[in-house]
């Protein structure tokens, strides 16, 4: 299913469960992601959403160094906030695509789109988790 355009009517459904995915969502397609989202919600819905936080991933000195690679070396069309970077697991090697997920603007998108945060948290292993409600 393609997660940017969701084949869902409006106000379906009580509470929608995203984790571990939004740093996937290209930095300018948040808003109407959110948007969406918010759309297939009842009004006094919830979403809990979480999110990679960078430090999780590389240092900031790591990321600029990887942007300007991608983006000066390899002329590819990243935007500020995307990164790429090798991932070494047990059943895959290859590429990987991230995108930043900064803490303000994302929560002024949350208001902005219809969300209230309910909760928030951060834990230890990097993870910023969201609790919104729809309104």
């Amino acid at each position: 299913m393609d997660m940017l355009h969701l084949p869902f009517r409006n106000s379906v459904f009580d509470c929608v469960w995203f984790t571990q995915a939004f740093e996937y969502v290209p930095p300018d397609e948040r808003g109407n992601f959110l948007q969406d989202l918010r759309r297939i919600l009842e009004s006094g819905g919830c979403v809990f959403l979480n999110v990679a936080k960078v430090p999780n991933e590389c240092s900031l000195i790591s990321y600029l160094r990887n942007y300007l690679y991608w983006k000066i070396v390899k002329r590819q069309p990243v935007i500020w906030g995307e990164y790429i970077y090798k991932l070494h697991l047990k059943h895959y090697t290859g590429w990987h695509y991230h995108a930043v997920v900064f803490t303000k603007r994302i929560e002024k998108t949350f208001e902005k789109v219809g969300f209230k945060t309910i909760k928030t948290r951060y834990n230890k292993n990097g993870y910023l988790t969201y609790l919104l409600q729809a309104y």
